[in-house]
């Protein structure tokens, strides 16, 4: 019945329309590459059904990575913290060992939930696919371009420079040292910094996907609160018999209690989803956290420790970790961020409902509108981690609260030893 409005640029620029498209279906072909890549789609799509289905290879290839990261990851952690007990004790190996375990921990859960739960994730992919035709088919809008262009940057630029600038500079190093353990450490850290990356990317795309969804819906009913108010300022009502403004009204209501439904359908399908990875959650906010707060250790404290030794500090190390740091400090933003923005444009919804004037002489329509913005206002659509936390921005800047407490305290114990 009513349709989104079209970008009046786009309606000009059709080759813009066509570039935009490729570049979208580019980045979505590749963050799907990435994810079988490392073990964590083990899925295809049906193009005639428009379905997701199991695929027997790529979920034996999901089961032997696992396989083969519990075995050697482990025994890598092992040996690097004996090594850095030993070569390294100014480090903060308690730091560093927590670090570890939780990006193991984390990983592990990410890669056990993916195969015991193979069905329930396709079926929910399923589901996702079901309303991406549902909510796009009376809708001429582009996409958004906001939540595409920051994950676009996220993917190419932060994550690609990131992984890429970390492994060069490693091998750069291996060969100035004649070293080539440092050459297996620069492939390690493509697979760790991709690993890292990847994980937090699919909760970024589940939480941007259910953002694009609202920001449909919500446009959808904005539309039937602008032809509501068009009506009322022109008197068209008052020109049409009692019939066709009972009909009218009735049609408004309908499709208003149908866009009701697909946000709480929305709602349950990514809500649903991150609950499934709670753990993988909890984890990789942990991890997060605990290597920002090892990078701000080992680049001050570490640093000042040598000084006192009169000893060089190791830039190229400390860059290194710093590095690092920054790198887990962008997941850490791209992740709070993103699940701030889904809770926003969910709870737009109801604010949106909540603003269509009440018609006196509909009392069925205005009692309509009532329970619809109250269902709407009164459904929770925040992001919370078994009940631990809620993720948003506040978790972020609680994060950087903490870390910035801890920083002052190792002043304060540098300046009184």
């Amino acid at each position: 019945m009513f349709h989104c409005s079209q970008n009046p640029l786009l309606s000009h620029y059709p080759a813009m329309k066509q570039f935009k498209g490729f570049l979208f279906k580019l980045t979505l072909k590749f963050f799907v590459l990435n994810l079988r890549l490392l073990g964590l789609f083990p899925y295809c799509y049906n193009i005639s059904k428009r379905t997701i289905r199991s695929s027997t290879l790529w979920y034996v290839y999901t089961v032997t990575f696992l396989l083969i990261y519990a075995i050697a990851i482990g025994f890598s952690n092992v040996a690097t913290v004996k090594y850095v007990l030993v070569a390294h004790p100014q480090y903060n190996v308690f730091m560093l060992t927590i670090s570890m375990i939780n990006s193991y921990i984390g990983t592990m859960a990410t890669y056990l939930t993916v195969v015991l739960y193979v069905t329930r994730f396709r079926n929910l992919l399923t589901q996702c696919i079901a309303l991406w035709y549902t909510l796009r088919t009376k809708c001429t809008e582009d996409f958004d371009r906001k939540i595409f262009s920051r994950f676009l940057v996220k993917m190419v630029f932060i994550d690609g420079t990131s992984t890429i600038g970390a492994a060069t500079i490693r091998a750069i190093q291996a060969f100035q040292r004649k070293q080539l353990s440092l050459l297996a450490e620069a492939l390690s850290y493509v697979f760790s910094y991709s690993l890292n990356a990847c994980t937090t990317n699919l909760f970024v795309a589940a939480a941007y996907l259910g953002g694009h969804y609202f920001r449909l819906i919500n446009g959808r009913i904005y539309l039937l609160h602008q032809q509501l108010n068009d009506l009322e300022q022109h008197g068209h009502v008052w020109r049409l018999n009692h019939m066709k403004i009972h009909q009218l009204y009735d049609e408004i209501m309908d499709e208003m209690d149908q866009l009701v439904k697909l946000h709480d359908q929305v709602n349950q399908t990514i809500l649903n989803f991150m609950q499934l990875h709670d753990i993988t959650l909890i984890m990789l906010i942990i991890k997060n956290f605990g290597v920002i707060m090892q990078g701000i250790f080992i680049a001050y404290v570490s640093t000042v420790v040598e000084l006192r030794l009169n000893q060089t500090p190791s830039l190229g190390t400390y860059g290194m970790v710093s590095f690092l740091a920054a790198f887990h400090f962008c997941q850490f933003y791209y992740l709070t961020s993103s699940a701030l923005l889904y809770s926003k444009r969910g709870e737009k919804t109801g604010q949106i409902i909540d603003q269509i004037p009440r018609k006196r002489h509909f009392q069925h329509f205005d009692t309509k509108i009532e329970s619809l913005s109250l269902e709407l206002l009164h459904r929770s659509c925040k992001i919370n981690v078994k009940g631990l936390f809620r993720i948003d921005l506040s978790l972020l800047y609680s994060s950087i609260a903490t870390m910035t407490s801890y920083l002052i305290v190792s002043v304060q114990f540098q300046m009184t030893t």
